[in-house]
């Protein structure tokens, strides 16, 4: 079982680290971060909703009648997530008034234990019988490498390509490896705008900047990472709205991301449809492949991790069969090994392949990942795994 997303909202600093602390107890639960320090107004509880997509959010209610907008925003906006009231004291008549509003759990502070243990597993049932009803797209592919160098910049750039290519729609393809994207190289590409320029504008965003920051290149929109900036770090937050502005303005978008660990990556990967992590048969890459895998399950995501065995030939001595024993997952796709051709056209500019056996591999590789699922087995509930979720939390 996943953990749940948890999100606190509240203006009291104090309030919200005692919280945190407490469900940092419980591993049925994950502690999203977010930049809101205070009440968040109607847009800003959207854009909250929309990127970190939390199913359980604790609501101080000392203010009730901003408590009950949000309360009730939150349900439009996400049916089925669960509201924890907390903080004042509520009079009998107040209580009434919560509970019409939708809110099923209230806990007062000084908090106890026992009772947020309570109300956890209640909304956890809840959830189990009602899901939260995420409105999210299944068209973020990212690209992660378990250690530089493995080639997963060229794969995620020549898979968007042929996803373009064979579907002939709008195909997004940005690079988020902010300290050392290579794709303005692979693709020839002059100076222009960057994803720390798109980042400034966060919330900001509309089509007609997107359009003016985004480079074309024949059938793909590319958001390149341009050169480093030490001076202009970019808020995670802004990052991350990139992403909910430009989900529905594509039909797929491949991510090349930094190795794991990253800020960047971290949050991109949360919000990835699927996640491709690329190695190549080198006891090195393998062993970094294996840390990428434990960090990706850690965040609750190995479902949605694929690996890609990339330049692999005869001459290596580990069979894709000894990789998959290696890591414990099977291989989705192998590419071999075409040092000389691939250095041969990227000194061209040309690291965007169009003929050639790799070529069809990456044709082959997009079809497989198009293809429509078949219905997936179905998941532990999260009733199932509730006792061990919850094992190691105080008691009161």
């Amino acid at each position: 079982m996943n953990p749940l997303n948890v999100a606190i909202l509240t203006p009291n600093s104090p309030q919200r680290w005692e919280l945190g602390h407490m469900l940092s107890h419980y591993r049925v639960v994950r502690l999203i971060e977010n930049a809101i320090q205070t009440y968040p107004e109607s847009k800003e509880l959207q854009s909250l909703l929309r990127i970190l997509s939390p199913q359980i959010i604790f609501l101080d209610v000392t203010d009730l009648e901003t408590a009950i907008r949000i309360s009730k925003e939150a349900s439009e906006w996400l049916p089925g997530i669960q509201i924890i009231a907390f903080g004042g004291h509520l009079e009998s008549s107040q209580m009434l008034y919560v509970m019409r509003a939708g809110i099923q759990e209230y806990l007062p502070f000084p908090l106890n234990a026992e009772d947020l243990r309570d109300a956890l597993t209640r909304c956890v049932r809840r959830l189990e019988e009602k899901p939260v009803a995420m409105d999210l797209v299944s068209n973020i592919f990212s690209f992660l490498p378990s250690k530089p160098g493995v080639g997963a910049s060229t794969v995620c750039l020549n898979t968007a390509a042929a996803i373009a290519n064979r579907t002939q729609n709008r195909t997004g393809l940005f690079d988020y490896d902010l300290d050392c994207g290579t794709l303005d190289f692979y693709m020839n590409l002059e100076a222009g705008f960057s994803v720390r320029d798109a980042a400034e504008y966060g919330e900001q965003m509309d089509d007609t900047i997107w359009q003016r920051i985004v480079t074309k290149a024949g059938p793909l929109d590319i958001l390149r990472s341009g050169r480093p900036h030490p001076d202009r770090p970019i808020n995670i937050w802004n990052l991350e709205a990139i992403l909910a502005f430009s989900r529905p303005r594509y039909d797929h978008i491949c991510i090349d991301l930094a190795a794991v660990g990253s800020q960047t990556a971290m949050a991109t990967l949360r919000h990835s449809n699927r996640i491709f992590l690329v190695t190549t048969p080198e006891i090195c890459a393998l062993h970094m492949t294996l840390r990428s895998l434990d960090v990706i399950k850690e965040m609750g995501l190995d479902s949605r991790v694929s690996i890609v065995l990339n330049r692999i030939d005869s001459r290596s001595h580990m069979r894709i069969s000894q990789v998959e024993d290696l890591l414990g997952h099977k291989v989705l796709q192998c590419f071999p090994n075409d040092w000389t051709g691939m250095q041969r056209s990227m000194s061209e500019g040309k690291a965007l392949l169009q003929t050639g056996p790799l070529a069809g591999r990456f044709a082959e590789f997009a079809a497989r990942i198009l293809k429509v699922e078949q219905p997936a087995k179905k998941p532990e509930g999260l009733l199932s795994g509730l006792g061990r979720l919850f094992q190691s939390a105080p008691r009161s």
